[in-house]
């Protein structure tokens, strides 16, 4: 969840946002689509390996850019680049074991 931070309107509110509620997340959040990801595994049966979540915002708020008019007196201002209103997270699922050693 930490790459739903990346946009300027989080990076200014980080320090201010202890707990992100329903409320906020409704606010910002347009829908979120979960769907599930699929491999071939090493016998070549198709297996689900995972999630893919789109999350769609109603701001373009992910990846968007803080571009200050002039670079040596900030106090001309700045300009906000929009970026994306959708982001794309995969989460493989854990198959157990012990792990890389």
């Amino acid at each position: 969840m930490e790459n739903c931070f990346k946009g300027l309107a989080f990076r200014k509110r980080r320090k201010r946002i202890e707990n992100i509620n329903t409320d906020f997340l409704e606010g910002i959040v347009n829908r979120i689509e979960v769907s599930a990801t699929y491999s071939k595994n090493r016998d070549e049966i198709v297996k689900q390996v995972g999630h893919q979540l789109k999350v769609k915002f109603k701001l373009s708020i992910v990846d968007d850019k803080l571009v200050w008019k002039d670079e040596k007196d900030k106090n001309k201002g700045y300009d906000v680049l929009n970026g994306k209103k959708e982001l794309t997270l995969n989460q493989e699922i854990s198959l157990g074991g012990r792990g890389k050693k």
